[in-house]
């Protein structure tokens, strides 16, 4: 499974999102960097407010 893949079956559909696996922070294509098995994915989506 891909970055892209887990957003798409979460329904993540932020414009902006940060992703980091195992505490690593990925800026690569999302549509191309595998998940590890048993990895610690956590997906934070910026919003801006005022």
């Amino acid at each position: 499974m891909t970055i892209a893949d887990l957003l798409a079956q979460l329904r993540y559909s932020f414009p902006h999102i940060i992703v980091s696996i195992n505490g690593e922070v990925i800026t690569k294509d999302f549509a191309t960097h595998p998940i590890p098995d048993g990895a610690d994915v956590r997906v934070i989506h910026l919003i801006a407010g005022g």
